[in-house]
């Protein structure tokens, strides 16, 4: 897997624990029993080290192998990552895989196969040749329990106070990490990084949506952190707990900062995306809404289209702004600071033109829901949000 910067091309596991039932033969009021705690074995690329998969749980791989089918296909459905999203469904673990497809970035999930295995089974998702991605292998495993202890924290900054708040070590190694705005001002993203075998795993940016501070003064965020690694046996798991956590970075409203300028600037980039794209969403909204015919399925397709037809190019005064507020950038960073503005204004307008879409299913069961009342609050909306950046 990769990581990144944004929700939509974050290299993040969305974890949602395993609940079921289990009554006692000997005594229909005596204690119910855990039910088995499963992962899923991913390998995804030869010779690359398998990841571990929550079940139920959900990722997205950025790295993986190529078919000769992957020559054939059109640019707009050029695969970026194959995401498998796992259930129990009739005492079996199934496995959902489909791909992450788009010229750049994420522009839609195409449904690939649908496959189940049993605890100790192994799957080969060919499938996903016909898109042009070597076949991914999946094995059920069993969780094992383990003797394993909370991770350190390291903090590299002053304002922000950072502590582990809650451990549970089974069935999977998981964290409550707590943070403390001790400073006057406002706090827009505080950057994060896990650390397995006392190397650099997992990279983090916690902020709230829409340019929403993060933390008031004085006020507090926590964060709940698990990573799924571990030894893996013929039919079982035995799970390993990341050895630490560190806070590599706060940035504040005014987008000053304390600790490492790389990992601060993410929250610029993001921002200045936004700030470069939305105006231009908000003046299509202003556009529509001014309209002769708003309600109508017309005006609805004419303002998709237009939608769509905004670009990703960002503006090279956003990214000197980036450049200005971080002068002491690593090559690399300063090397991809365009890439970073331009993955947040597509993901600002491909976020719109799904919440269109939704607004178009929504409407659909009921006609009440009238398209230009859905532009008044999105022009509110952004408005807003425009103004907290």
């Amino acid at each position: 897997m990769k990581q990144g910067l944004l929700a939509n091309l974050g290299r993040a596991l969305a974890v949602c624990l395993l609940s079921a039932l289990a009554a006692s033969a000997q005594e229909a009021t005596a204690p119910q029993a855990k039910p088995d705690k499963l992962v899923v074995q991913v390998v995804y690329k030869s010779g690359a080290k398998p990841a571990y998969l929550d079940v139920p749980g959900c990722a997205w791989y950025g790295m993986f192998g190529d078919t000769p089918a992957a020559a054939a296909r059109a640019a707009a459905d050029t695969v970026q990552a194959v995401d498998v999203r796992t259930k129990v469904e009739g005492g079996r673990v199934e496995l959902k895989v489909g791909v992450h497809v788009g010229a750049r970035f994420f522009d839609r999930l195409d449904e690939v196969a649908t496959y189940t295995a049993a605890v100790g089974e192994t799957v080969e998702a060919r499938d996903l040749e016909r898109v042009g991605v070597a076949p991914f292998v999946f094995k059920v495993l069993r969780v094992a329990a383990s003797d394993t202890a909370a991770p350190t924290v390291v903090n590299r900054t002053q304002s922000v106070a950072a502590a582990v708040t809650e451990f549970t070590p089974d069935p999977l190694p998981r964290a409550k990490l707590t943070l403390n705005n001790l400073s006057s001002k406002r706090v827009r993203a505080v950057a994060m990084q896990t650390t397995f075998d006392g190397r650099p795993r997992t990279s983090m940016l916690a902020f709230e949506p829409e340019g929403k501070p993060l933390m008031e003064p004085g006020g507090t965020y926590e964060r709940r952190i698990g990573i799924t690694d571990g030894r893996a046996s013929e039919s079982g798991f035995t799970p390993q707990t990341i050895d630490g956590v560190v806070v590599m970075s706060v940035v504040f409203e005014d987008y000053t900062f304390e600790g490492d300028a790389d990992f601060a600037s993410h929250k610029m980039l993001m921002d200045e995306g936004e700030r470069a794209q939305l105006p231009r969403l908000l003046q299509l909204v202003r556009d529509a809404r001014g309209a002769g015919e708003v309600e109508t399925a017309e005006a609805v397709r004419k303002f998709k289209s237009a939608l769509a037809a905004l670009d990703d190019a960002a503006p090279q005064t956003s990214v000197d702004a980036v450049l200005a507020a971080f002068p002491g950038l690593s090559p690399a960073s300063v090397r991809d600071a365009r890439e970073g503005v331009e993955v947040s204004m597509h993901h600002a307008r491909t976020e719109f033109i799904h919440d269109l879409e939704r607004f178009e299913k929504q409407s659909q069961a009921a006609p009440a829901a009238g398209f230009k009342s859905w532009l008044a609050e999105q022009q509110a909306r952004l408005e807003g949000w425009l103004a907290r950046l």
